[in-house]
């Protein structure tokens, strides 16, 4: 029997996390258990979702005590959940999701194969449209043209990045990678790495995690018959005021580690892991 357990990753939002524990509960998923993690909320977040879970033996509220991002936020419960629950596989979800599909673990669990490091789910919006369609630019001189856009935007000048995509980017070759709200990570994955590459607070998980697949020539697999909810960005909502400029910020600062999982040898790698 395979062992496997659920991450999920609260901050403030505790509502939403409920919710996706009330959907994973529905079903007779076997899983050896649950951790939720409280990203430094200061909200009461964590008391209220350690007293609602105290007598459940299946979940296990873990707390920090300042917000460590998404990266190391999950890190945490990844390490608890294998370390703890002996959990052979990790699968990490956004608190915003909602499991509508009986058979979810089970159809992911029937994909892992010799050379696959991580698993993703077909992913739909509360409309339900997929949202699978994440892409990112793996060419060097493209992603290094997408980060000068991103610079523009920052300081406003928007006409120097429509002028960057228009001259460099259009046309450009893209690559599908899984989207970052649902991963199932495999053993294999674990004989590499301990979980997400810690330096980025949030933003880019998704490509940097193809860069350190590629590293050490493990493979990622889009799983059809899977399916997830996702009600999307819900924390960074209730985070941020002005939401889009937060993003764009945390953006630009994740994206120079695109560059460093790209050029740095998987010796240099594991270090940061």
């Amino acid at each position: 029997m395979k062992k496997i357990a659920l991450v999920i990753l609260n901050y403030l939002n505790y509502i939403d996390t409920f919710d996706c524990v009330n959907s994973i509960m529905q079903y007779d998923y076997n899983i050896c258990g649950i951790v939720i993690v409280d990203n430094g909320s200061n909200n009461q977040s964590y008391h209220i979702i350690k007293n609602k879970y105290i007598h459940n033996p299946l979940i296990h509220v873990l707390r920090e005590t300042s917000n460590l991002g998404f990266a190391k936020g999950n890190n945490i419960g990844i390490n608890y959940a294998r370390k703890k629950l002996l959990a052979e596989y990790v699968l990490v979800v956004n608190n915003d999701t909602i499991f509508i599909n009986k058979d979810f673990i089970k159809n992911m669990l029937q994909e892992v194969k010799p050379g696959i490091g991580v698993l993703g789910p077909k992913i739909l919006l509360k409309n339900r449209r997929i949202q699978n369609e994440y892409s990112i630019y793996t060419n060097f001189s493209d992603i290094l043209a997408f980060y000068l856009v991103l610079w523009s935007y920052y300081f406003n000048v928007d006409v120097i990045g429509h002028i960057i995509e228009e001259k460099m980017l259009k046309n450009k070759t893209k690559t599908k990678v899984l989207h970052g709200c649902a991963l199932l990570f495999t053993p294999e994955f674990f004989k590499y790495y301990k979980g997400f590459y810690p330096k980025t607070f949030l933003y880019n998980e998704e490509a940097i995690l193809y860069n350190m697949l590629k590293k050490v020539k493990l493979k990622q697999v889009y799983v059809t018959n899977a399916i997830i909810l996702h009600k999307e960005d819900r924390s960074s909502k209730l985070s941020y005021k002005n939401a889009n400029n937060i993003r764009l910020k945390h953006n630009i600062k994740s994206f120079k580690y695109i560059f460093v999982t790209m050029l740095l040898p998987y010796s240099r790698l594991i270090q940061d892991n």
